[in-house]
């Protein structure tokens, strides 16, 4: 077996035994291969769900949320993603410092978890988990998100040409996880409501506010787009914000004191 191979093996091993973890009635006799898919087997969207966000954790595997949701339909789908193998060079021709190293320097920066939502073309609400946000001037209210180019979420946006930043509350980690994984129904899984102004999707129940945008410019950086959004209407309800640094997530400590 090649190099190449044996890692792949080792991975799918691995994920046999996640897969055991966070499914509470998986059947005694898994499929070893790893070919069966999950739905076939019985794994439903939330399982899926922590599955991948355990494998995020441990093999430092960067999902797409806009990813069809049968890309991961099989274990061994899932460990073609996740095996060391999978990462490749960067594309251009500057000397880059490692994925890996570039992920951990980017943990050891905490921030607050925001799900950006657009209604799409067909009227269906899109989202997808967002970290990457900031403010950038007061005059015009103007904040930044960061979206991967081509994902459906950036498609409503460009249509709709406007946004909704939900930043959310303490409590909504199973929301972070769930728009940041490739599955089909995340807006079954959460309460949601349109907003007052522009009818954008507003996660009530796991926003501790919600900022409506109309896009003032988007540009295009390797494979993402940063959007820019003059706030035109916000919300902001009681609570304390999830952060997410370190490759996990926490809950603010407010009241803390520094050294």
């Amino acid at each position: 077996m090649s190099t190449k191979g044996a890692e792949l093996e080792h991975v799918l091993d691995r994920l046999r035994s996640l897969l055991k973890e966070v499914w509470d009635e998986h059947p005694a006799d898994l499929p070893v291969d790893g070919d069966a898919t999950l739905l076939s087997l019985g794994v439903d969207s939330l399982t899926l769900v922590s599955l991948l966000d355990r494998v995020e954790a441990e093999f430092h595997t960067a999902w797409d949320p806009d990813d069809p949701p049968d890309a991961y339909s099989s274990l061994r789908s899932i460990a073609i993603a996740a095996s060391p193998a999978a990462s490749g060079p960067a594309g251009s021709g500057r000397r880059h410092v490692g994925l890996d190293a570039y992920r951990s320097l980017m943990s050891a920066f905490p921030t607050g978890v925001a799900v950006v939502t657009s209604i799409g073309a067909d009227m269906l609400p899109r989202g997808a988990t967002c970290s990457s946000l900031c403010s950038v001037t007061l005059s015009p209210p103007t904040l930044l998100v960061c979206l991967k180019a081509g994902s459906t979420t950036l498609e409503a946006i460009t249509t709709r040409q406007s946004f909704a930043v939900n930043l959310l509350n303490a409590g909504a980690r199973r929301a972070a996880e769930i728009f940041a994984s490739p599955v089909a129904d995340r807006f079954a899984h959460v309460d949601w409501r349109p907003t007052g102004a522009e009818g954008l999707p507003w996660l009530e129940s796991d926003a501790l506010a919600v900022a409506e945008c109309a896009v003032a410019g988007m540009l295009d950086v390797g494979d993402h787009a940063v959007v820019l959004g003059e706030v035109v209407g916000a919300e902001i309800l009681a609570g304390e914000p999830l952060l997410y640094g370190r490759r996990r997530f926490s809950a603010w400590m407010a009241g803390g004191t520094g050294r």
